[in-house]
């Protein structure tokens, strides 16, 4: 992928901007989605990304977009959703050590406390940090639409569609013996 992972000496002073159109196969992350039938990417991924030096800090804020097919986690049915997100990253050599002035007086920050990625060497790897933004949008537990119904427990129809033809009142066998419980006041 050209510009990925970027040079951090080709980075102007006024900061650079990448913009193109991906194949979610460039992503091995992504490639592994499909690949394992957890989501399918339905168009290329449109990626616009700004890098600026800001001393021995590089900001990487941007956006992508795209479509993905997905399987509801109740129904089971392929649905299509555009995944759009804008981030925003921050990439050092060195984290720098730091310590909160706030209530917690002298407890050093980590690199997730304070949002930052480290990196080594003269080149930033935007591949990476762009996988991590597309998994953390995707939705552990798609749902076609939010009021989806599921499926039937007893016959698997997609309640979706219409009720079955399944017995609504039906007593789990288990509390049968409760049923013509009589109790006085």
């Amino acid at each position: 992928m050209k510009n990925l992972p970027v040079r951090i000496t080709d980075i102007p002073e006024s900061g650079i901007l990448i913009e193109r159109e991906e194949s979610p196969e460039v992503f091995p992350i992504l490639k592994d989605l499909e690949k394992t039938g957890e989501c399918k990417f339905i168009s290329p991924i449109k990626l616009s990304v700004e890098v600026k030096a800001i001393g021995q800090i590089y900001r990487m804020s941007g956006s992508y977009k795209t479509d993905v097919q997905l399987y509801c986690s109740r129904c089971l049915s392929e649905f299509n959703r555009p995944l759009s997100e804008a981030f925003d990253m921050t990439f050092a050599r060195s984290i720098p050590d730091t310590t909160d002035e706030g209530d917690f007086q002298g407890k050093e920050l980590t690199a997730d406390e304070i949002e930052m990625t480290h990196f080594d060497g003269e080149e930033i790897d935007l591949k990476d940090a762009l996988q991590q933004q597309f998994i953390m949008s995707l939705s552990q537990r798609p749902l076609c639409e939010e009021a989806c119904k599921g499926l039937c427990q007893k016959c698997g129809a997609n309640l979706n569609d219409g009720d079955c033809r399944c017995e609504k009142d039906q007593i789990n066998g288990r509390f049968e013996i409760l049923k013509g419980l009589k109790l006085d006041k």
